[in-house]
C-alpha cells in the first residue's frame, strides 16, 4: 500500500466509486434474497388460565383435567384455516401445523424455589402451571404475517372449543325453521315444536336461576325475559297451532296418523309395565323394612326427639347441610331413590299413552266437515307463519345475549398476556448489509491492488526502457562521440548521457 501515495489512492477511490457500490448493492441484495429462501419466522404468544380451579390444574368445569394442549386441537386447528380461507395441501395442513406449534410451561421463580427445596429434601413438587407459551415456526413463503393471523384464528377457535365444552353452554335453535318445511304430518309438526320450547324454556330458565342478576348490553334483556318470551310463544301461538290441529283432526294421511300412534301406545305400554313391577317389588322391600322400624324401639325414640321442641327441623336442616349426602347413603337410601325413579317413569308413561289414546280415539271418530278443516288449516299456515317469525327473532336475540355472557367468562377465565411476537430465524437485513459492507471493502482492496501492481509493472518497463535509451558515450574519443550523435539524430532519440572519465 506504501507504493501509493495518498492523492493516488483517493483518485482511485473516485475512479471505481460507483461502480464498486453497484456491485455491493448486487450482492447484498442477491445474498438477502437466498438467505430469504430458507428463511423460517417463530410466532410466541403467551396465554394464562386464571379460573379458580386453574391452580389445582383443574378445567374450568372444576372436574376435568387442565389441558392447555387443547389450544391445538386438530378442531381448533381445523377451524382456524377455515377462518383464513386456507386450503389445505401437502405442505400445509392441520398435522404439518400441530407438529410445528410447541407449548411449554412458564413456572414462577417461587415455583422453582419451592421446586429445589423439595427436591433437596427428596420430596417431589409438581407445579400446577396456570400460564403457558405457545410458540409456532413456519416457513417464509407463507409470509412473515402468517403466524400472527393463524395465531388470531387458533384464539378465536379456542374460546369456542372452552365454550362448548367446559361452560355447557348452548345455542338457542330456531326450531320453526327446522319444521316449517317438513312434510311431517300436522299434529307431529304441534308436538316437535312443543318439545323444542319446552327445552328451550327449560335451558332459560337454568341461565335465570344460575344468573339471576345478568342483563346483556346489546339486547338489553335478561334470561328470565327471554324465557317469558318463549313461555308466551307456546302460550299463544303454539297454543292456538295445536288446538285447530286438534279442533279439526287435521291431517294429512290420518290413517299414517292412527297408526303411529298405535306404535307408541305399545312402546310405553312396555316400559309402564317394567318400571310399574319393578317399582311395586321396591315399595314392598320399603314396606317390610318400614314395618320392622316401627316395631323397634329406635323409632320410638326418634319419634318423641322429633316431638319436643327444641328439636327443629330448622337445626336439623343446618346439620344436613354440613355433610355430603353421597358419602352417607345406604341400601335402604338406594331404593328409596330406586323405587321414585321408577314409580315416576310409570307413571309418565301411563300418562303418555293417556294422551295418544285420546288423539287415536278422536281421529278415529273423526266427524269434522271438509269445509272446516280447509279453514283450520288457512288459519293454522298463517299462525306458523307468526311462529316463523317470532322464533328466528327470539332465537338471534337469545343466542346473542348467552354468547356475551359466556364470552365474558371465557375472557375472564383465560388471558392472552401479549399480542403474537414474530422473530426471524436469520437476520436477513443484517446478512444483506454485511455482505454489501464485505463486498464493497473486498473490492476497494482489489482496486488499489491492481494500480499497485500497474504502477510496478509501468516502472519495470519503464527501467527496460530507460536502458535502452540511454548511451553510455567515452569523452577521451571524440571522433566516437560524433558519429553516435550523428546515429541519435537520425534515430529519433532525445535523450543522451555523456560519461566522462
Amino acid at each position: 500500500m506504501g507504493l501509493l501515495s495518498i492523492t493516488e489512492m483517493i483518485r482511485t477511490v473516485r475512479k471505481y466509486f460507483l461502480q464498486i457500490l453497484a456491485l455491493s448493492i448486487a450482492v447484498a441484495l442477491l445474498g438477502g434474497y437466498a438467505v430469504s429462501l430458507i428463511q423460517t419466522y417463530t410466532c410466541t404468544l403467551g396465554f394464562k388460565y386464571t379460573h379458580a380451579e386453574a391452580a389445582e390444574g383443574l378445567a374450568p368445569d372444576g372436574v376435568s383435567k387442565l389441558d392447555p394442549y387443547e389450544i391445538q386441537n386438530p378442531v381448533v386447528i381445523q377451524a382456524a384455516l377455515n377462518n383464513m380461507g386456507v386450503k389445505e395441501d401437502d405442505e400445509l395442513n392441520v398435522k404439518g401445523i400441530r407438529q410445528e406449534i410447541a407449548i411449554s410451561k412458564v413456572v414462577t421463580d417461587l415455583d422453582k424455589e419451592v421446586s429445589e427445596s423439595a427436591a433437596l429434601l427428596g420430596e417431589k413438587y409438581d407445579v400446577n402451571a396456570t400460564e403457558y407459551e405457545m410458540r409456532f415456526t413456519y416457513d417464509s413463503s407463507l409470509g412473515d404475517e402468517f403466524g400472527a393471523k393463524m395465531f388470531s384464528n387458533i384464539i378465536k377457535e379456542y374460546d369456542e372449543f372452552l365454550l362448548n365444552k367446559y361452560y355447557n353452554r348452548k345455542n338457542i335453535e330456531d326450531f320453526a325453521k327446522i319444521v316449517v318445511d317438513s312434510d311431517a304430518d300436522y299434529i307431529v309438526i304441534a308436538d316437535s315444536m312443543n318439545a323444542r320450547l319446552e327445552d328451550i324454556i327449560g335451558y332459560l330458565n337454568e341461565l335465570a336461576d344460575s344468573y339471576p342478576k345478568y342483563r346483556s348490553v346489546k339486547t338489553g334483556y335478561s334470561f328470565s325475559e327471554l324465557a317469558e318470551l318463549y313461555q308466551n310463544l307456546s302460550n299463544i301461538e303454539y297454543a292456538k297451532y295445536y288446538g285447530n290441529v286438534r279442533a279439526g283432526n287435521l291431517a294429512k294421511d290420518k290413517e299414517m296418523v292412527i297408526k303411529s300412534y298405535q306404535t307408541k301406545v305399545k312402546e310405553l305400554q312396555e316400559v309402564w309395565n317394567v318400571n310399574y313391577y319393578i317399582s311395586e317389588n321396591y315399595r314392598s322391600e320399603i314396606s317390610t323394612f318400614y314395618d320392622s322400624y316401627k316395631e323397634a324401639g329406635l323409632y320410638r325414640q326418634a319419634e318423641r326427639v322429633q316431638t319436643n321442641l327444641d328439636s327443629t327441623n330448622n337445626r336439623d336442616q343446618d346439620v344436613i347441610d354440613d355433610f355430603d349426602i353421597e358419602k352417607h347413603k345406604n341400601t335402604y337410601d338406594d331404593i328409596i331413590l330406586s323405587y321414585a325413579e321408577r314409580a315416576t317413569n310409570a307413571t309418565d308413561a301411563a300418562h303418555s299413552i293417556d294422551y295418544y289414546n285420546n288423539i287415536i280415539k278422536s281421529f278415529s271418530e273423526d266427524n269434522v266437515s271438509k269445509e272446516t278443516k280447509d279453514r283450520l288449516i288457512k288459519k293454522n299456515e298463517a299462525i306458523l307463519a307468526d311462529i316463523s317469525r317470532l322464533s328466528a327473532d327470539y332465537s338471534l336475540v337469545a343466542n346473542e345475549t348467552i354468547g356475551e355472557l359466556f364470552d365474558s367468562k371465557v375472557n375472564t377465565d383465560l388471558q392472552y398476556l401479549i399480542l403474537p411476537e414474530l422473530a426471524e430465524d436469520k437476520p436477513v437485513k443484517l446478512i444483506a448489509i454485511f455482505l454489501a459492507v464485505l463486498t464493497f471493502g473486498m473490492a476497494m482492496i482489489v482496486v488499489l491492488v491492481w494500480e499497485i501492481v500497474k504502477k510496478l509493472i509501468n516502472s519495470d518497463q519503464m527501467n527496460e526502457d530507460d536502458k535502452k535509451d540511454k548511451i553510455f558515450i567515452d569523452t577521451t574519443d571524440m571522433d566516437e562521440m560524433h558519429k553516435l550523435l550523428y546515429n541519435q539524430y537520425l534515430s529519433g532519440f532525445d535523450e543522451f548521457f555523456l560519461v566522462y572519465q
